[in-house]
């Protein structure tokens, strides 16, 4: 019987090891993640102010050209 209490506790001491590697995984995970979208939302920013920059150059072409 002691043989099989020490299997099972082995048993779930690599059990607890498995959650702990799937956790940081987990963890690096959602950190990337939440870097690739800061960096996302800086290029959304970007092409915004690019897109308003041009309309601003278009206006002032289409004002120039009446």
């Amino acid at each position: 019987m002691a043989g099989l209490n020490e299997l099972m506790g082995s048993n779930e001491i690599h059990a607890i090891r498995r959650i702990a590697v799937v956790a940081d995984e987990v963890r690096q995970l959602a950190a990337r993640t939440s870097k690739s979208t800061s960096q996302i939302a800086e290029v959304v920013q970007r092409n915004r102010i690019g897109i308003d920059d041009l309309q601003v150059i278009g206006l002032e072409a289409h004002r120039f050209g009446q």
